[in-house]
C-alpha cells in the first residue's frame, strides 16, 4: 500500500462509514452481500423475493428494497421490513434518515429527519448491531441527531468498539486525542488508534489509523519511547509516495544501532500483515 505525500491528519467522513468490519452483528454484512448479488439478479430471482416480500418476509422486504430505483419505493419496503424487527433494515432506514444520500439513488432524504434517525438506528444498535453503534455514536459526536452529545457517543462507540468496529476504535481515538467528551489523553488515543488499525478490514481505514499513530509518536509526549515511535515513523514514512524518512531519522539518533535493526524489524512485520494493496478501487462506505 502507498500513501500519498502530504502530512496532513486524515480525517475520517460519516459518509464513508460502510465498510466491512470485523465483529459486526449483521447489518453490513448482509448489505454488502446484498448489493453484490442485486448486480446478477435473474428475473426469477425477483420473482422469488417479490413474492417473498409481498408474503411479509422481512428479509425478502429488505432485498427488495435495494432493487428499486425510486426512493419512495425504497423507503416504502424498507420500512415494511424494519418494522418486523429486521435489524439490518432498522440500520438502514436509521442511516438513510441521518445522511441526505443512499448509494444507489441521487438523493435519498432532501432534509436529514435526526428524531427518525434516532429511533430506528437506536432500535439496531440496542439489538447488538455494531454498524448501527456507530453511526449513532457518531452522529452524537458531529451534532448530526440534532446536537453534540459526547455521552451519548461515548456509550454507543464503546459498544462498538466492544466488537471491533474499527471505525468506531478510530473516533474513540479522535475523541481521546482532541479532548472531546473526555480527558485529553495521546496514550489512550494511541492504543484505540493501534485497535482500529488491527482491526480494519479496508486499507483507508488502516492508512487513516497509522497516520494518527505516526503524529502522535512525532509530535506528543509519546515521542519519549523512541523504538515506538521509530516504528510507527518508518511505516508512515516508508508508505509514503515517494518514501519520507526525515521524522524517522530523527527518532534513530535516539536509538542504539541494534535498536534501529530491531525498530526496523518491527516495521517490517507489522506492515506485512496489516498494509495490503487494495484489490481494485476502494468500495465507497
Amino acid at each position: 500500500m502507498t500513501f500519498h505525500r502530504s502530512l496532513p491528519i486524515v480525517p475520517l467522513l460519516l459518509a464513508a462509514a460502510l465498510s466491512a468490519q470485523q465483529g459486526s452483528l449483521n447489518s453490513h454484512q448482509a448489505r454488502r452481500t446484498l448489493l453484490d448479488r442485486v448486480e446478477n439478479l435473474s428475473p426469477t430471482d425477483l420473482n422469488q423475493i417479490t413474492a417473498r416480500a409481498q408474503a411479509g418476509d422481512a428479509s425478502a422486504e429488505y432485498q427488495l428494497a435495494f432493487v428499486q430505483k425510486d426512493r419512495g419505493i425504497f423507503h416504502s419496503w424498507m420500512l415494511k421490513s424494519a418494522e418486523q424487527g429486521y435489524v439490518p433494515a432498522e440500520c438502514e432506514l436509521g442511516m438513510s434518515y441521518l445522511r441526505e444520500g443512499a448509494p444507489h439513488l441521487p438523493v435519498y432524504s432532501p432534509v436529514p429527519k435526526y428524531a427518525e434517525a434516532d429511533e430506528w438506528l437506536r432500535r439496531a444498535a440496542l439489538a447488538g448491531d455494531s454498524e448501527a453503534q456507530f453511526w449513532l455514536g457518531q452522529g452524537y459526536t458531529l451534532g448530526r441527531l440534532g446536537s453534540v452529545d459526547y455521552h451519548q457517543a461515548l456509550i454507543w462507540l464503546r459498544r462498538a468498539a466492544a466488537q471491533r468496529h474499527s471505525l468506531a476504535e478510530y473516533s474513540l481515538g479522535q475523541m481521546y486525542r482532541e479532548g472531546e467528551g473526555v480527558r485529553e489523553n495521546d496514550s489512550v488515543a494511541a492504543s484505540w488508534f493501534k485497535k482500529s488499525a488491527d482491526d480494519a478490514a479496508d486499507y483507508l481505514e488502516v492508512e487513516a489509523a497509522v497516520t494518527q499513530l505516526a503524529y502522535l509518536y512525532r509530535d506528543t509526549e509519546l515521542s519519549r519511547n523512541h523504538l515506538e515511535a521509530y516504528k510507527w515513523l518508518v511505516i508512515i514514512g516508508s508508505s509514503l509516495d515517494p518514501p519520507y524518512y526525515e521524522d524517522a531519522n530523527r527518532a534513530a539518533k535516539h536509538l542504539t544501532k541494534s535498536q534501529i535493526a530491531q525498530g526496523q524489524r518491527m516495521a517490517r512485520d507489522w506492515k506485512s500483515t496489516h498494509l495490503q494493496a487494495p484489490k481494485e478501487a476502494v468500495e465507497a462506505r
